[in-house]
């Protein structure tokens, strides 16, 4: 029974391996056969499993040591692994027999792809790797970008960044709209921001007296700034025969940067509490207009 066992198991395997060496189609001078694709594919598995790993275990030795800058790391790393995909890749085509001067072939038609549509995915691949080789953006950096989105940067990948807003989402990022558009970047030079605060006060009351009240409220707020540079103030901004308008101008440190809207919203209460306590009359309501009937549209004069 084994004899005859033995010649069957012999002959599917020669079967098999017959069928694993038929072309299935030709790149340049080279047969790509079923055991060639799936070869390539493994290796090709293989190096982006091992600069993967190589990656996580730099960033893990890098958050290992404080006195690192984890962002420029962070970058190197990424780039590395990049690299390292590129260099796999081009080892694996030729450990499977293909002529690499055939790439150029491949070139071709990669860029026949990017003509009939892939022009956006071929942008965020190219911004990408803008982004981590000139260290403009980095990990932590707090942004607003021309499109209304604000937030944090959490990662930088191979086609969009991904930024966490304060509302608790994450937003991913098309890397192009980062390179191609404008972008406000509050924490390249420095951890700060200038916030603009508006208020309003009735007439009547001098303008030292409530620049004076608000100064010394905001300074007890612990993300507000203070010293020569950092100095907040007071500005006069309108007058009215029904108000006196104001903006508090003032800097905050990262936590404050990081939660702008919040602070706005803190700083607001601050200065209603202060104007409150000391009976500071809030802005009189301007007389209504009214329209006369007609075709003319003439206004009334105030009630």
């Amino acid at each position: 029974m084994n004899e005859t066992a033995s010649p069957s198991w012999l002959g599917r395997f020669e079967r098999f391996t017959a069928m694993a060496g038929e072309p299935l189609f030709t790149v340049g001078n080279s047969d790509i056969t079923p055991l060639s694709g799936a070869l390539f594919l493994l290796l090709v598995a293989f190096v982006v499993w091992g600069a993967q790993r190589l990656e996580s275990t730099l960033q893990r030795a890098a958050d290992r040591r404080p006195g690192l800058d984890r962002s420029a790391f962070f970058a190197a790393s990424r780039l590395l692994r990049y690299v390292l995909w590129i260099i796999g890749a081009l080892m694996a085509l030729h450990m499977v027999g293909i002529d690499l001067s055939a790439i150029a072939l491949l070139s071709g038609a990669i860029g026949i792809g990017i003509g009939l549509g892939m022009q956006g995915l071929f942008n965020n691949i190219v911004s990408g790797f803008f982004l981590l080789g000139e260290k403009s953006l980095r990990i932590g950096d707090i942004v607003s970008l021309d499109s209304g989105i604000s937030g944090t940067v959490r990662n930088i990948g191979l086609r969009h960044t991904l930024v966490a807003n304060n509302d608790g989402g994450s937003v991913m990022v098309p890397n192009a709209e980062l390179v191609l558009k404008p972008v406000t970047h509050w924490t390249l030079d420095h951890a700060s921001r200038r916030l603009h605060v508006p208020f309003s006060v009735g007439r009547g009351v001098a303008r030292e007296h409530i620049g004076s009240l608000v100064l010394e409220a905001v300074k007890a707020v612990p993300e507000t700034l203070t010293g020569p540079r950092f100095a907040p103030d007071v500005w006069l901004t309108e007058m009215s025969p029904f108000a006196l308008a104001f903006e508090l101008v003032v800097w905050v440190n990262r936590d404050g940067v990081e939660r702008a809207p919040y602070m706005r919203a803190q700083y607001l209460a601050v200065i209603a509490d202060v104007l409150a306590a000391h009976d500071i009359p809030p802005p009189l309501p301007e007389p209504a207009s009214h329209l006369r009937g007609g075709a003319d549209g003439a206004r009334l004069p105030p009630v």
